[in-house]
């Protein structure tokens, strides 16, 4: 549409993709080891298995 062809704009949305949302899992991860409350992988995987109810 725009006279870029398909190969490069495949690549462009793949890396604006990673620098858009790759930030936000490293620092989800960051919150979630070191932060100062008791929110912690284990805590998710016990949530889950009890479920919401």
């Amino acid at each position: 549409m725009y006279g870029i062809d398909r190969e490069r704009a495949l690549a462009y949305a793949i890396v604006l993709y990673a620098v858009a949302f790759l930030p936000k899992i490293a620092l989800g991860i960051f919150i979630m080891t070191a932060g100062p409350h008791d929110f912690s992988f284990q805590a998710v995987r016990d949530l889950a298995r009890r479920g919401s109810g």
